[in-house]
C-alpha cells in the first residue's frame, strides 16, 4: 500500500512507496531508517537483512489508496532507502521503473548518491 507522506522532507509529496527492502548499503550518520529501525520491529525486520525487492507490492494499483482515487499525486519511491545504489540487482530497478510507468498520470521522486546508475 502507499504510504500517506508525512511531509518531513518535502511539503509538497504525497505518498512514499519502498519497494526494495534489506539493509542500506551507505550507513549514512544521519539516516532516519538507520536511526528508526531499533526502535521499531517493523522498520528493523524490511531494512535489515540482504536486499529484497517486495514483489508482492508491484501488483498494486498506484492510483488508488485506502480505496480513494489519488490519480495524479506525488509518490517519493525508495524514500528509506537507495534503489540506484550498486548493490541493487538492475533487475529490481526496471521492476520498479516499469511498475511506475504503468501509472503514467502519477509524479515519482527519487533520490540516489549514484547519479550515474540513476542515469
Amino acid at each position: 500500500m502507499l504510504n500517506k507522506s508525512g511531509g518531513n522532507m518535502y511539503s509538497w509529496v504525497d505518498f512514499t512507496k519502498n519497494w526494495i527492502r534489506g539493509a542500506c548499503p551507505y550507513w549514512c550518520g544521519y539516516c532516519y531508517v538507520g536511526d528508526q529501525k531499533d526502535k521499531f520491529d517493523v522498520l528493523r525486520k524490511a531494512y535489515s537483512g540482504p536486499i529484497r525487492l517486495a514483489e508482492q507490492e508491484l501488483n498494486e494499483n498506484l492510483y488508488k489508496h485506502k480505496g480513494r482515487d489519488v490519480r495524479g499525486c506525488t509518490i517519493f519511491v525508495q524514500s528509506m532507502s537507495d534503489l540506484f545504489a550498486v548493490e541493487v540487482p538492475t533487475e529490481f530497478i526496471l521492476r520498479v521503473l516499469l511498475h511506475c510507468c504503468e501509472f503514467p498520470d502519477n509524479t515519482y521522486l527519487f533520490h540516489t548518491k549514484n547519479p550515474r546508475r540513476f542515469l
